[in-house]
């Protein structure tokens, strides 16, 4: 790690101390759930796919089964 901490890009990565003192450091993961912010791109994303009105495997097959079934009545009268 201290190889890394060498290289100018990692050393302006770093902003929370030394490299030493960024190695050491523990990560509060309750903090860190508590601070969380949901990305508003990824929320108007979810929000597009749910009002969405896709087709899938099982609206096709459907349709073909209905398609079946009216021909099936057609050809018996």
């Amino acid at each position: 790690i201290e190889a890394d901490c060498k290289s100018p890009t990692v050393r302006k990565s770093l902003t929370a101390g030394t490299c030493n003192e960024r190695k050491n450091r523990v990560i509060n993961y309750d903090e860190e759930i508590r601070n969380f912010r949901s990305s508003l791109d990824i929320s108007a994303v979810e929000d597009q796919i749910v009002q969405s009105d896709l087709t899938d495997m099982k609206d096709i097959l459907l349709e073909i089964l209905k398609s079946e079934v009216q021909e099936k009545k057609d050809e018996r009268g």
